[in-house]
């Protein structure tokens, strides 16, 4: 049966199919989690929770992307899962830094950023942190600073930089001003900071196999 047609009959509380929706769907839903929690138990409990919260919100639900839906509506369980921990840890690093991951996937950039620093705070020895951090800032267009949290210890990342660094010369160079346009986009982040459902994307699929590799 059609995706389509099922979610029409949730929305009038007939699950005859579900079965046939959640095989059609959990693959997806599973690697999206499956890239920021390792822990089977955590992911299993987050499926449940991503399927139970779509069930009871799908008047919301339009016809968009059903796959792209639920990863989103995942990562943002995701994200309150780490953060119901990490108000009863508030200097668990692990936690920290998975939420980052969360926020960096959905383009948070200012947040992942500031968990990630604060990962670094807490344990200046803390690897995750200074990578994530990195991605952060590489997103944000401050190589300088994408560099600087490198540590040069990582190839992929730093050949991630380096291409980076050619496509934004490239994106800039019809500006007479190249640091004034780089300081508007740095501008730009602090307000995706107040308002980070902007979404703001640069260079998402690049970083996707690195970001893979942090875990």
């Amino acid at each position: 049966m059609n995706i389509d047609d099922i979610v029409e009959e949730f929305r009038v509380a007939n699950y005859t199919h579900f079965d046939e929706f959640y095989n059609s769907t959990k693959k997806n839903v599973f690697f999206s989690l499956a890239a920021i929690i390792k822990d089977r138990d955590v992911i299993d409990d987050l499926m449940q929770d991503t399927y139970v919260k779509f069930l009871e919100n799908i008047n919301k639900y339009k016809s968009t992307s059903i796959n792209a839906y639920l990863s989103t509506m995942a990562h943002n369980i995701a994200i309150n899962y780490y953060t119901r921990n990490i108000n009863n840890d508030k200097e668990n690093t692990t936690f920290l830094i998975k939420r980052a991951i969360c926020y960096l996937a959905k383009g948070y950039y200012t947040l992942a950023l500031k968990d990630a620093l604060r990962t670094i705070e807490i344990d200046n020895t803390f690897n995750k942190g200074y990578y994530i951090a990195s991605l952060c800032y590489l997103e944000m267009y401050d190589i300088e600073m994408a560099e600087k949290y490198s540590q040069n210890k990582n190839k992929r990342l730093k050949a991630l930089i380096e291409k980076n660094k050619k496509e934004l010369y490239q994106k800039t160079k019809k500006y007479k001003s190249y640091p004034l346009y780089v300081k508007f986009l740095r501008e730009l982040y602090k307000y995706n900071a107040f308002f980070p459902k902007l979404e703001i994307h640069f260079y998402t699929d690049d970083y996707r196999g690195v970001l893979a590799k942090s875990n």
